[in-house]
């Protein structure tokens, strides 16, 4: 068993789901494809569901790691809810919006849902993670005064919900051109704006010549 052997198995499977889709590809299939056994195959992966995992956070779910350690030096650096929520979005969006192999696999996943648990497979790979990581940021933001008490759970996925808004769109495009950082940052930007404007514990009257959120960002 070798790191590249694995390597191998799941760039194959990834390619096997874009093409035939989730359920036509089979154990035996991609043991065929491969040129070997499908016990040496179960050695690497003693389910579909493992191989399914590991192509998902492979290819689908990587860049939520990266946004996910944005969060987390934003929280040790002290920085405020915007600064760090803002530092997350333009992490998030930028695969979001240009990997093409993770949004054809998205579409895989998203059409084999209601017939598989490949669903919920993906979920907990990627996203359960990146929304349980917000979820305490927002505790957090609560608990110092940052924000007006929330349900914080609810309010990550509404978060989330922002971000996707401006760029699901994407998913029905065959080919859409990939996005420059000096458009995902206006997108990061109008998103933390609007969930904050909402949550503010005491919004800063116009005619005091408060900064808003994104002028706060400085």
């Amino acid at each position: 068993m070798t790191d590249e052997r694995r390597a191998d198995i799941i760039r194959l499977t990834a390619l096997l789901f874009e093409q035939l889709g989730y359920e036509a590809t089979s154990m035996s299939e991609i043991s065929r494809r491969l040129g070997g056994s499908k016990s040496t195959l179960y050695r690497y992966f003693p389910t579909k569901d493992d191989l399914v995992v590991a192509v998902v956070k492979t290819f689908v779910t990587a860049h939520m790691a990266d946004a996910i350690a944005e969060l987390e030096k934003g929280i040790e650096r002290g920085l405020s809810l915007q600064q760090v929520l803002l530092r997350f979005g333009e992490q998030a969006l930028k695969v979001v919006a240009n990997d093409s192999r993770a949004r054809s696999l998205h579409r895989v996943i998203v059409a084999s849902a209601g017939q598989s648990n490949v669903g919920e497979l993906f979920f907990e790979a990627g996203p359960a993670q990146m929304q349980a990581r917000l979820t305490e940021l927002i505790e957090h933001a609560v608990r110092r005064g940052e924000i007006q008490p929330v349900d914080p759970p609810i309010a990550a996925q509404q978060f989330t919900a922002l971000l996707n808004a401006q760029v699901s769109g994407r998913i029905y495009q065959q080919n859409p051109r990939d996005l420059k950082p000096a458009q995902l940052r206006p997108m990061a930007m109008l998103a933390v704006d609007f969930f904050l404007s909402a949550l503010m514990p005491n919004p800063p009257s116009a005619a005091a010549g408060s900064k808003g959120p994104r002028q706060a960002a400085g």
